[in-house]
């Protein structure tokens, strides 16, 4: 150890042993590594109180139907938002169950990620390839992420069609090798965009390298369809017959609320970016010509107010969370003390909010759906989750979430714009302010 304290510590090795002389002399830490060395730090941490004290009952419910799987993919924020819609259809045509076809979007998903990465090549052409801009796009070009922005985005522009008229593909469940394969593909024509001298020349590159990409995503996806025959049997047994529908058709003959119908809602506990005020993505037109992120940042209580008020009134609510903290998958629960990991470890992890989003703690990590919620004298105790990880998970697929998580790790809901005060529709129509690419809560 150094003796001077303007000094950066140094580790030695007589450091290393009083460390482990101390860790000897505790019976705890002892304990603790005989516990852990056997078990899941997880099952070990795990908060029996909680575990005990919380149950699936809500006192209002809207879900009566199955959970999806979107399995070894990226794709939570499609599924969250056919979840939304698939819901209207339900209820506006009485159908047992029904869903859209994740692939479909998750087609053009990629179409337009692809198209967007190389036309931002072209926009930051003076740009050196070690920018941290250059940087973030070339590390990974075509995700699977993404966010109700992108989804509404191109449910409005290609529309939607029933799960079974383009169902899941082995790529579609596990895209690891698609993605290499599109990355690979892009990365390529970004450094020859990037190099090219005539506006000719990479508008060559640029059409050739879609050809490439459209040609991948159809061996791996399937190529989408131009029109499909929508029939059913409702709930009652009664066989309809809608006949043929484009993708469009689709979309507007059965949805009860189109995707412009809603609007993005940020709890951000950074006081840089205040509430009431709009903030828009830098770079996050994914879909070229259409408008970016944008997002309305509000107080706590009012995203979780919005939120009761829309599944009160029979909407399921899309929103993003960081969703590895404080869980627990095979009970589906969620609590902000689930874990009792500093009793484990006998130090203190605790940080605040603010402090995790700054530290890059945590971050908006998946997207879900809320289907109901436990409400006693107007406040909310408990939330019903409509995940997409499969129905092996959960009580079915379906988690609980007690309002603490809600708290600490919600950031985002999408809410019908409808249902917003008068004062922030008025927030709405604000210049949005730019958050950069790499913003922690992106």
């Amino acid at each position: 150890m150094s003796e001077s304290s303007n000094t950066p510590m140094e580790i030695t090795l007589d450091y290393s042993k009083q460390q482990a002389q101390a860790f000897r002399d505790d019976p705890v830490a002892r304990l603790m590594q005989n516990a852990v060395t056997a078990a899941s730090v997880d099952s070990i941490s795990l908060n029996r109180e909680i575990v005990t004290t919380t149950d699936d009952v809500v006192s209002d419910r809207l879900d009566t139907w199955s959970v999806q799987d979107q399995k070894k993919s990226g794709r939570c924020w499609a599924f969250s938002g056919i979840n939304v819609l698939r819901a209207g259809v339900m209820a506006k045509h009485n159908l047992e169950n029904f869903s859209f076809s994740q692939n479909y979007i998750f087609f053009y998903d990629k179409i337009e990620k692809a198209n967007h990465f190389l036309a931002a090549i072209r926009r930051f052409e003076s740009d050196d390839l070690d920018t941290e801009r250059m940087r973030d796009m070339f590390s990974n070009p075509c995700p699977d992420g993404g966010y109700w922005g992108i989804f509404a985005n191109l449910v409005s522009k290609y529309g939607l069609v029933p799960q079974d008229a383009m169902p899941d593909t082995d790529s579609a469940t596990n895209s690891q090798q698609l993605n290499r394969a599109l990355n690979t593909c892009l990365r390529r024509a970004g450094l020859a965009i990037h190099a090219a001298s005539s506006e000719e020349e990479k508008q060559e590159i640029h059409e050739k390298a879609m050809a490439d990409v459209w040609r991948i995503a159809a061996i791996h996806l399937g190529t989408p369809p131009e029109r499909v025959h929508v029939h059913w049997r409702t709930k009652d047994k009664k066989y309809e017959d809608l006949g043929m529908m484009t993708p469009m058709e689709c979309y507007e003959r059965l949805c009860e609320r189109r995707v412009e119908d809603f609007v993005a809602l940020k709890h951000d506990p950074r006081p840089e970016h205040p509430e009431n005020c709009t903030y828009l993505v830098e770079e996050s037109n994914y879909v070229e010509g259409r408008e970016g992120m944008v997002h309305l940042s509000v107080a706590l209580e009012d995203l979780k107010n919005y939120t009761m008020t829309a599944l009160r009134k029979e909407v399921p609510v899309w929103f993003g969370c960081d969703v590895a903290k404080q869980r627990d998958n095979d009970l589906g629960i969620w609590d902000a003390q689930l874990h009792d990991y500093n009793s484990v470890y006998g130090v203190s992890l605790d940080m605040s909010k603010l402090e995790r989003v700054r530290a890059r703690e945590t971050t908006v990590s998946h997207a879900m759906t809320f289907t109901g919620v436990d409400i006693h004298d107007d406040v909310p105790r408990r939330w019903r989750v409509e995940n997409s990880w499969g129905g092996e998970v959960g009580k079915k697929g379906f988690y609980t979430m007690n309002d603490s998580w809600f708290d600490e790790y919600v950031f985002e809901v999408i809410i019908p714009r409808d249902l917003l005060s008068k004062d922030h529709k008025k927030a709405l129509e604000t210049e949005p302010r730019l958050l950069p690419m790499w913003d922690a809560l992106v």
